[in-house]
């Protein structure tokens, strides 16, 4: 069976903000796709849970947005892409709908926790 994305969601949700995280260590950084701005993690949050080097406070609250709905602003990329033309394969689609199994594991709708399936460590 093929788990779809609810409804609500499904114009907001992008698997990327669970799945993926390219970590930037030299520099303390991290992020699940490559068009929104890199964003540093909080040295003392990962020194209490390293799941914070990709769960941080940032995209945590981008995929609280997501989950409720509304498009994070940082994304504009692909919602832009996606408003001219409906049609597009945006990236946001691509990696939902290469994950689409995992979007299985995220329909919990935990937006603070997760462990991503793929990581580069640069």
């Amino acid at each position: 069976m093929i788990p779809i994305i609810p409804e609500n969601i499904k114009d907001s949700f992008c698997s990327a903000k669970w799945l993926m995280a390219t970590m930037h260590f030299g520099m303390g950084e991290n992020h699940s796709c490559y068009h929104p701005p890199i964003h540093r993690w909080n040295l003392e949050d990962v020194q209490r849970d390293p799941s914070m080097l990709h769960n941080t406070q940032h995209k945590m609250e981008q995929r609280r947005l997501m989950i409720n709905g509304e498009k994070p602003s940082e994304c504009y990329y692909c919602f832009d892409m996606e408003r001219i033309n409906p049609d597009v394969i945006s990236d946001r689609k691509r990696f939902t709908k290469e994950f689409i199994l995992a979007v299985d594991k995220a329909r919990g709708l935990d937006y603070k926790n997760y462990i991503p399936e793929l990581k580069d460590i640069l």
